[in-house]
């Protein structure tokens, strides 16, 4: 049983108190739940259950860049290198990623197949998983 003391700051906050050794305890169970829960999120993915992104375009669509951007910037690829793979103009391409353009289907798999992802990860990457 935790031995809790509950006090104020000057400024309003609550705050818990707690002996280190109860400190400790929840510590280390609360390690061994953030391990056990890697390991689950490992198997999901290794049985074809659950998608692994890069950390750099997941925190970049979190900040709001384009998911197309994102992408595009962690496999190192210019805007007109990926327009010109994908044979379209840089203008065009740069419309697509701020969304002042949607892109038709053919034109949004030409750009995923230059960047190496899907048309979904493109558009929707997290969505679904």
């Amino acid at each position: 049983m935790l031995k809790v003391q509950f006090i104020r700051t000057p400024k309003g906050e609550a705050l818990a108190v707690l002996p280190r050794a109860e400190y400790e305890a929840l510590a280390k169970a609360a390690d061994r739940y953030d391990r056990a829960q890697l390991r689950a999120v490992e198997r999901r993915i290794k049985d074809g259950r659950e998608k692994e992104y890069p950390i750099a375009v997941v925190e970049a669509v979190a900040d709001g860049v384009p998911p197309i951007r994102a992408w595009r910037e962690d496999r190192d690829l210019s805007a007109a290198a990926v327009a010109e793979a994908a044979g379209i103009s840089a203008g065009y391409l740069s419309q697509i990623e701020t969304g002042r353009r949607t892109g038709t289907l053919r034109v949004l798999r030409a750009i995923a197949e230059v960047i190496g992802v899907t048309v979904t990860e493109l558009t929707a990457p997290f969505e679904g998983d």
